[in-house]
């Protein structure tokens, strides 16, 4: 719970509303919603060029127990970002989409309910269950890259085994020792690649923790990269 406040009392920064490029990334945070952490990963998405925006979803800070778990919650958030990817114009050709936490749930739902063709996909710290069905979700994603971490014991262990993950099952998260494939995701399973903690990763300002790859150094040296190479002709 201190934790909690902690994150809390970072608040949110003000960020100017922006017109949307045709390179697009939509940050997806978690239960806490667009709060000071988030800064730094949109700043550098932004300077490394196009346009980023959070998605802010839920009932606000206070309901976080509600944004965990609540189905008609994320529902709600699921239709509403598949909405959003959905109406954007034509002319937005790059669409990169990172989830955070319980965020990485509402990224799920949301291509599994859109038509549109995301090329990048990046899920840092999934608060699903490891066997959710990813099949629905990847069948329009060009690359999507999954970060875990077993040192993310407060949240991705412990709470969510004895509370339930976003999906409602009490397990360690996938964002604790990746998701568990069953039957194959697509024609082509290399599209979708899981990275577990790394020790050197630590110098760059992740340390395996909950908020570890929001990390800005990490952010710059690791993510971005993942950002900008993909190979989709489409």
């Amino acid at each position: 719970m201190l934790i909690a406040v902690l994150w809390l009392a970072g608040g949110c920064a003000a960020r100017p509303a922006q017109v949307v490029s045709d390179r697009l990334t939509i940050v997806v945070p978690g239960v806490f919603g667009d709060f000071g952490a988030y800064d730094g990963l949109v700043s550098a998405v932004a300077k490394d060029g196009g346009t980023a925006e959070v998605f802010t979803w839920g009932a606000g800070k206070a309901a976080f127990f509600q944004n965990f778990s609540d189905k008609s919650t994320h529902t709600e958030a699921e239709l509403r970002l598949a909405s959003r990817l959905t109406l954007l114009p034509k002319r937005v050709k790059e669409i990169r989409l990172i989830g955070h936490s319980a965020g990485c749930g509402v990224v799920l739902g949301a291509l599994a309910n859109t038509e549109r063709h995301v090329q990048t996909v990046i899920l840092l710290a999934p608060s699903v269950s490891p066997g959710y069905d990813l099949r629905s979700a990847m069948r329009h994603v060009g690359m999507m890259h999954v970060f875990h971490s077993d040192r993310d014991t407060l949240f991705l262990n412990w709470r969510t085994s004895k509370f339930g993950t976003y999906d409602r099952i009490k397990t360690p998260a996938a964002g604790f020792g990746g998701f568990v494939l069953g039957k194959p995701i697509s024609n082509s399973p290399s599209r979708l690649v899981q990275h577990p903690y790394q020790d050197g990763w630590k110098s760059d300002g992740n340390d395996g923790r909950h908020m570890g790859t929001l990390a800005k150094r990490f952010v710059e040296k690791v993510l971005l990269p993942l950002l900008d190479e993909h190979d989709d002709p489409r």
